[in-house]
């Protein structure tokens, strides 16, 4: 006599996927979306978001008492992996609440084994969901109306110098997204906006949460067609962003509806840096600036305008020296501008 249970067949459990797949991915998206739901953020106040993974997690506490002295009252943690969600989630308690959400597989994903099927870019990867994190949330705070309060996704290594309320004002009333200027990199239009900075304002016309769902859908197809390599490699999903605001089906619509921060009061990295070097050039300086150049100090002028610094092109460890020196209150803008850039970024 056979057994039942020996007759049985045998049905092995199935591998933990190293792709993400459709429910992974979706499964994100809806605890993200849940997660947000529950921090009951107001309509009408400002609301700022900055991703992390455990490269900046304890940099938290003090990056979020440092934007709330800029003037933002509610603030968006999205944490890129388990560790960093647990340490933001100490935010949620005390005088500064701060809002978590998470953001990454819930299911095992073989990252490593990603990273290595990326010929010459295993060196410059990011966490696999973090474009996807950036236009989700995004997207989330848009549906849920807070673009007329004012949306800012603020990258970790972004150094803000001084509340930007009055620098905002001053852009063009009807530009509704606005992007950090990518200038000296910004050759072409596909490549105008350095997304370390996004800030969205006045979204009356809807053209922020249209192109936000727009970009999200189409990014989440791509993620799932690339088995997550389009989420790894850096700066991909910038220039994902700015050939769909090139390719955007109503022109007048976008010249309108999107326009790039003033330069001189949010600057990146690549702006002093440029002069006669490599791909990215800026006009020769003269009188006064070139000798400031000359004596190692590219960044002096910005001591009257600057508002915000993005740290990009510099190494983990520098933008970290930078961030912790200026959450001590041990580089002012003033000591900023007076600092030679070799004794900065060494």
């Amino acid at each position: 006599m056979v057994s039942l249970v020996s007759a049985r067949p045998q049905v092995r459990a199935p591998k933990p996927s190293n792709e993400p797949n459709y429910l992974s991915v979706n499964r994100t998206m809806t605890d993200a979306a849940s997660s947000l739901a529950k921090c009951l953020l107001t309509q009408h106040e400002p609301v700022i978001v900055t991703l992390a993974d455990s490269a900046y997690a304890d940099l938290l506490a003090p990056w979020t008492d440092l934007v709330a002295r800029m003037g933002w009252s509610q603030r968006v943690i999205v944490a890129l992996d388990d560790s960093t969600d647990a340490m933001a989630r100490a935010l949620s308690y005390g005088e500064l609440f701060t809002c978590t959400v998470p953001f990454f597989p819930l299911h095992h994903v073989d990252v490593v084994a990603v990273h290595n099927n990326i010929k010459g870019q295993a060196a410059r990867t990011l966490p696999m969901f973090t474009g996807l994190a950036k236009f989700s949330v995004l997207h989330l705070l848009l549906a849920a109306g807070h673009g007329a309060g004012g949306i800012t996704l603020s990258e970790m290594d972004v150094l803000w110098f001084m509340p930007p309320w009055a620098a905002l004002a001053s852009a063009t009333p009807l530009t509704s997204l606005l992007c950090l200027d990518n200038f000296p990199a910004a050759t072409q239009s596909t490549n105008a906006a350095n997304i370390g900075i996004i800030h969205i304002r006045h979204d009356t016309a809807g053209f922020a949460g249209r192109f936000f769902a727009h970009v999200l859908g189409r990014w989440w197809r791509r993620l799932l067609a690339t088995s997550g390599r389009a989420g790894l490699v850096v700066g991909e999903e910038q220039i994902f962003l700015n050939r769909e605001l090139a390719t955007w089906p109503d022109r007048d619509e976008r010249r309108r509806s999107f326009g790039l921060l003033n330069r001189s009061q949010f600057v990146n990295t690549r702006l002093l840096g440029a002069y006669g070097r490599g791909r990215y050039k800026v006009a020769r300086p003269k009188g006064a600036a070139l000798r400031l150049v000359n004596a190692g100090l590219p960044h002096a002028h910005l001591k009257s305008s600057l508002v915000a610094f993005h740290a990009i092109s510099l190494a983990p460890k520098v933008k970290r020296k930078l961030l912790l020196q200026l959450y001590r209150g041990n580089l002012t803008l003033d000591k900023f501008a007076k600092t030679p850039w070799l004794a900065l970024v060494s």
